[in-house]
C-alpha cells in the first residue's frame, strides 16, 4: 500500500473591493423568479463577474431552506442593470462554492464552480472552469469525482472505491491569455470503509484559452 499526501491550496473567497456596491442579499432574493423565492433563498457569498460587454454582474452562492437534499445548494447569476437574478442550470445540488482565479482582480471573468449529488449509497460531483455570456454559462474545463462508499463492503460483496479531484490554478493571463491548471486525480479502493485504503494518483497540466483573449 502506498501512502499519499495531497496538498491543496485554498483560494480566497473574499469579495474584492469594487467601485460599485454589490447588491444586498435582500435585493438578490427580490430579483429572483417567484419559484426560486419559494424555495427559501439564503445568500451565502457574492462574487463580482465581468460579462463580455463590460456589464457588471455578480455570482451568488445560495442555499435553499425548502428544497430536498439534492437541490439544497446552487448559484444565482445576478444582473443589477436588469434587476434580475437567475439560477444556473447544471450546477449546484449539494455544492455551491465559488473559487477565484485572480484574488486581486476587481471583477472575475472566469470562476471555478461545481455541482454534486448523491443517492442509493453513491455520490458524484464535478468542478468546472466557467465564463459567462449574458445569462449563459460556458464551461471551459470540467473534472469529475464519484464514490460508492455508502453501498460497499463484505455485506453487499462490493469493493469500496472512489476518486477525488483537485484543481489548482498556477497561471492566469499567461502566453496568449491561457489559464494554467494543475489537475490531480486521487483514486482509492478498500474492502470496506474501515479498512486501510489503497491510493493512486495522477496529475496533469491543462492549459485553457481565456475567453477574453
Amino acid at each position: 500500500m502506498r501512502t499519499l499526501i495531497v496538498a491543496t491550496f485554498a483560494l480566497s473567497l473574499s469579495l474584492p473591493i469594487l467601485g460599485a456596491t454589490p447588491p444586498s442579499a435582500k435585493q438578490i432574493t427580490a430579483w429572483a423568479p417567484a419559484e426560486v423565492q419559494q424555495m427559501g433563498v439564503q445568500v451565502e457569498n457574492v462574487v463580482p463577474v465581468a460579462l463580455p460587454n463590460n456589464e457588471q454582474a455578480y455570482l451568488a452562492s445560495v442555499s435553499y431552506e425548502n428544497a430536498g437534499r439534492n437541490f439544497q445548494a446552487g448559484y444565482l447569476l445576478v444582473r443589477p442593470t436588469l434587476k434580475q437574478a437567475r439560477a444556473l442550470e447544471d450546477f449546484g445540488g449539494q455544492y455551491n462554492k465559488i473559487r477565484l482565479l485572480d484574488d486581486y482582480g476587481s471583477s472575475q471573468s472566469v470562476l471555478i464552480i461545481g455541482g454534486a449529488g448523491s443517492g442509493q449509497g453513491s455520490s458524484a460531483g464535478s468542478y468546472s472552469l466557467v465564463a459567462f455570456e449574458g445569462w449563459e454559462s460556458r464551461t471551459l474545463y470540467s473534472a469529475g469525482e464519484q464514490d460508492n462508499t455508502g453501498n460497499c463492503g463484505p455485506e453487499v460483496q462490493r469493493e469500496c472505491w472512489g476518486n477525488r479531484v483537485f484543481l489548482n490554478v498556477f497561471s492566469v493571463g499567461g502566453p496568449g491569455g491561457r489559464i494554467g491548471l494543475v489537475v490531480t486525480n486521487v483514486k482509492y479502493t478498500s474492502v470496506d470503509m474501515e479498512s486501510p485504503h489503497q491510493y493512486t494518483q495522477e496529475s496533469q497540466l491543462v492549459f485553457v484559452d481565456h475567453p477574453a483573449y
